[in-house]
């Protein structure tokens, strides 16, 4: 299976301007509990860092904080080859 998600979120650096994103992203599981989205936030953060909205005045510190304002499942796939 693969689900298909659009999220609406907040990427705060410490110190800094926060930057509101929207993506599309896809899972090879389900969004189902706290783990799932705290692992998630945690890749934001990750993809944050590497973006150009990131800017290099944050490098010593990259504490980010991820806020997820809304998830939205667009499409589930299924990847079986029954």
């Amino acid at each position: 299976m693969t689900y298909t998600y659009h999220l609406n979120y907040l990427c705060i650096p410490d110190g800094g301007t926060p930057s509101e994103l929207d993506c599309c992203v896809e899972l090879p599981v389900k969004l189902q509990n706290a783990n799932d989205i705290e692992q998630l936030k945690a890749a934001l953060a990750r993809d944050f860092i590497k973006s150009d909205a990131y800017h290099s005045r944050y490098l010593r510190n990259p504490n980010i904080a991820v806020i997820i304002r809304n998830i939205t499942l667009l499409h589930k796939e299924d990847n079986s080859n029954d």
